[in-house]
């Protein structure tokens, strides 16, 4: 569903006389039992989350907003992590920090965002997660679903289910009793530190020949590429393979334009244990970076005022009547 929220807002003469609003500004749309309100510029988000209770849906133009800790069980949505145009898409100008200290039943959603930057969990809500994203770092300390994520870097204790992401690891991970479906992962440095996991339809590639995953780990139905990757774990169907002969153009070199799709071969050849195709886009939840609704499509802030008024117009695909 869509609808267009034609916005009258009163402005002070300084800013009738300076064209103090630009024609696209930043937006943050906060979602507040039904009703909106909008808050402008580099510190919208920072505004809309202090306005905001636990449940409520804040809803971000592309842009770059300034960080903050999130204290309250939210939903965040970006305009996504589109490859193609990356200053079209939203992100922080900074490390940003999930903080949730408060018991509550509703879960911190975050969607569509695209940032260098280290996104640190700290406490979160049950059933918390961070989705269509593509992430500088993230620092995880408690538990927190990641789905069609896209993580260049990882510390911190907290990492337990993932869902057709790519990964790359790093040898600081803390990782036990991680559950990871139909995901690319990138073992940077030596994984000592992932312990007692389960890999179900993985790609699992080593940069160093001698890298193999610890033998409290369990793999099934996944690709190794690099000889020992599995030569310690138990499981079943493990099988080693070259980058050339599973990716299209994956060659364990990360841009964000790469797919990570299989090669024509490889799809028919390499089945998880849903009996889809290994990697992301296999099993339940096969891949796709585009966001859900709610999503702010167009925006637009008039220059200039008019008799000390500014016209708004902001057009939000899925926003509830």
């Amino acid at each position: 569903m869509k609808k267009i929220l034609t916005l009258i807002l009163f402005a002070s003469m300084m800013m009738a006389t300076n064209g103090a609003f630009a024609q696209n500004t930043l937006v943050a749309a906060l979602e507040h039992e039904g009703s909106f309100t909008y808050f402008y510029g580099i510190n919208a988000l920072v505004q809309a989350h202090e306005a905001a209770a636990h449940g409520d849906v804040i809803t971000l133009s592309e842009g770059t907003f300034n960080p903050l800790t999130i204290t309250k069980a939210v939903s965040i949505y970006g305009a996504g992590m589109e490859f193609s145009n990356v200053s079209a898409v939203t992100s922080f100008s900074g490390d940003l920090t999930i903080n949730i200290t408060e018991e509550v039943n509703t879960p911190l959603i975050m969607q569509g965002i695209y940032t260098n930057h280290t996104i640190t969990v700290t406490t979160a809500p049950k059933n918390s997660s961070i989705s269509k994203s593509r992430i500088g770092e993230i620092d995880i300390n408690d538990e927190m679903t990641f789905v069609h994520c896209r993580i260049l870097q990882s510390s911190g204790n907290g990492l337990k289910c993932m869902y057709n992401c790519f990964l790359r690891c790093v040898q600081s991970v803390n990782t036990y009793n991680f559950m990871c479906n139909n995901c690319v992962i990138d073992l940077y440095d030596s994984p000592t530190q992932i312990q007692n996991s389960s890999f179900y339809n993985c790609i699992i590639s080593a940069r160093a020949s001698a890298t193999s995953l610890p033998n409290s780990n369990i793999v099934f139905n996944s690709l190794g590429i690099g000889n020992n990757v599995f030569y310690s774990v138990s499981g079943n169907n493990n099988a080693t393979g070259n980058s050339e002969d599973i990716f299209k153009t994956y060659i364990n070199t990360y841009t964000d334009e790469e797919t990570f799709e299989l090669t024509d071969e490889a799809k028919t050849t390499y089945k998880g244990t849903d009996g889809t195709e290994v990697g992301l886009y296999g099993g339940s939840f096969p891949y796709d970076p585009t966001p859900s609704l709610p999503l702010i499509t167009s925006y637009q802030v008039a220059n200039k005022a008019v008799n000390g008024k500014v016209s708004v117009n902001i057009k939000i695909n899925g926003a509830t009547e």
